[in-house]
């Protein structure tokens, strides 16, 4: 069974009495272990279809079509109902970590509060959780992390705990939203080594949105390309980079040093020199 299917999903925004189409049918599955790419540049869709699979997308707006996350329909799912999957069955992490922690509350706080809701633990066990968590994502002397706060930590090191965080009620799919653009391009590749690990040794799904090709090819397994709220392209990561089919995938990569409008070489997707051992 996929762990997020989406069928013929469309949004549309209501304003001044009018509605505004954003997404437009969009299709699209993700195996266990999988990390799926969502590519296209900015405005194309891609962040609100992630918020959409979260149950978070605008208020005024009008949703149709099918979004199941680990055979969870979300979209007919009242607001109690979704809390309950948010972070149990479906994480998320954003670009800027700093917006997603809470500047004045410790990470002890931050990584035990929703572990202690949706997985019933007790304070000791909750912690001790933690400890696992921030030792997984590579986060040093995790015992002492647990009571310093977000301002303290570097910016590579708050998007750890922030995955640490998104993974701590051990979903099935982590949406990662251009969670690699605010860091330099050293903190940024082990970003993305964690992220294949924990696909490749937990079975985490990953929906991997990004409009840096580059760091798509590199990481991904399938990708998906978006255009205008639609998906115009997809297929694995080698077909779409090395044989585009669509113009728009195909203007994509000519917009790359060195192609022209394909990657003609294998080697070649790996567009980042840091990432080749992936």
């Amino acid at each position: 069974m996929s762990v997020l299917a989406i069928s013929d999903l469309s949004l549309a925004i209501r304003a001044d009495g009018e509605e505004f189409p954003i997404l437009n049918g969009v299709n699209l599955e993700i195996e266990p272990g999988e990390i799926h790419g969502l590519a296209g540049e900015s405005g194309s869709g891609k962040t609100i279809t992630g918020l959409t699979v979260m149950g978070l997308e605008p208020r005024n707006s009008t949703v149709t079509g099918v979004v199941e996350v680990n055979g969870i329909s979300v979209l007919d799912k009242s607001k109690t109902a979704l809390n309950s999957i948010r972070g149990s069955v479906v994480g998320m992490i954003f670009q800027d970590p700093s917006t997603s922690l809470h500047p004045m509350l410790n990470i002890e706080r931050q990584l035990t509060d929703h572990t202690r809701k949706h997985l019933k633990l007790g304070k000791k066990e909750a912690i001790a959780k933690a400890v696992e968590a921030l030792g997984r994502v590579g986060i040093e002397d995790p015992k002492n992390a647990l009571g310093r706060y977000p301002h303290e930590f570097s910016g590579g090191q708050r998007q750890r705990i922030a995955i640490a965080s998104a993974l701590a009620c051990e979903p099935k799919l982590l949406i990662a939203d251009e969670v690699t653009t605010a860091l330099d391009v050293t903190v940024q590749a082990g970003i993305l080594r964690l992220i294949r690990s924990l696909a490749d040794e937990i079975g985490l799904a990953v929906l991997f949105v990004s409009h840096d090709l580059g760091v798509v090819s590199a990481l991904t397994d399938q990708v998906s390309v978006m255009q205008n709220g639609a998906i115009v392209e997809s297929g694995s990561r080698f077909d779409v980079f090395q044989n585009p089919q669509h113009g728009y995938t195909k203007a994509l990569l000519a917009s790359l040093p060195g192609a022209k409008g394909g990657l003609e070489r294998r080697e070649d997707l790996y567009c980042l020199d840091l990432m080749r051992d992936l």
